[in-house]
């Protein structure tokens, strides 16, 4: 076994004195891929801009229900769908219209995902000098998601208004009525000091009746205030962010990656010529 153990080793220590022996032979193609994996990798790195994360929040329109509660008046997953399918390529193809240098953005650039409480994130990740660009795209999403849900919206705030302005008017006269038996009960009362109590109850029941009906009336106006301030259109509840920092690796981590990669490719390019050498040395023997 000792024996085995000592031929093992010696094989092994050959094979590396093997390997260091090629690499100093084919030192300079050694160098020379090194060198050119490591100024084309380098000069890519460089150059390339980094790439920031572009995001902004949208809120969709909602209407509270009779009890005051926001209701979401759409569906998010058809709404994130329809986002990237429909309103994404459309503003895409008007910045394009606009603007002298063409973008080429797809679907994959642009993602819409639910942010909560009836809220939508809408981002795209690229260099900082397509801020204008993506604030465009981002605007153009916005309003075009804004339209179509503005005629529901719009719809919905002009029944509650109108709605709102019947109970006042009804309000208007059931307080006039009010004060009208008001004002005639107790003149009654004035000039007849032998009014049945039977009656007095009566009358005294009925405009209490009356005034329970103004409050309830006056209740109703006030929620139907509360709904139709709390009615409104899909709008963007945030200003474009950027992310502070690029996403990614930083520069010098790709450096750093760069320089391994182009020591492997260095070392893989030696042994090919070694072998291309070496295959046309047998061929001139045979």
């Amino acid at each position: 076994m000792n024996e085995d153990i000592d031929s093992f080793s010696s094989e092994e220590a050959v094979s590396l004195s093997d390997v260091w022996e090629k690499l100093v032979q084919y030192k300079k193609v050694f160098w020379s891929i090194f060198f050119v994996v490591l100024i084309i990798g380098g000069s890519m790195t460089l150059l390339t801009p980094l790439r920031y994360t572009f995001s902004q929040a949208i809120e969709i329109g909602k209407s509270p229900d009779e009890k005051g509660q926001n209701t979401i008046n759409m569906k998010l997953d058809e709404t994130i769908v329809k986002i990237k399918k429909v309103f994404y390529p459309a503003a895409v193809r008007m910045y394009n219209m606009k603007a002298a240098e063409k973008m080429y953005l797809t679907e994959r650039d642009f993602l819409a995902e639910n942010a909560g409480n009836g809220a939508l994130l809408i981002s795209m990740t690229g260099p900082m000098k397509n801020l204008d660009i993506y604030k465009f795209i981002f605007q153009k999403v916005t309003e075009d998601f804004s339209n179509e849900t503005k005629e529901y919206i719009d719809y919905r705030k002009k029944t509650l208004s109108d709605t709102k302005l019947n109970l006042e008017r009804r309000l208007v006269e059931t307080n006039d009525f009010y004060k009208t038996m008001t004002e005639k009960y107790f003149t009654i009362v004035g000039k007849r000091k032998d009014l049945v109590s039977v009656e007095s109850r009566i009358i005294t029941m009925y405009l209490n009746d009356q005034n329970a009906a103004m409050v309830q009336i006056s209740n109703n106006i006030n929620m139907l205030q509360a709904q139709i301030m709390g009615t409104y259109n899909t709008r963007p509840i945030s200003g474009l962010i950027v992310s502070d920092l690029p996403i990614g690796p930083s520069k010098f981590v790709l450096l750093i990656l760069v320089t391994v990669v182009s020591l492997f490719v260095a070392f893989f390019g030696v042994f090919v010529a070694y072998f291309m050498v070496d295959s046309r040395v047998r061929s001139g023997r045979n």
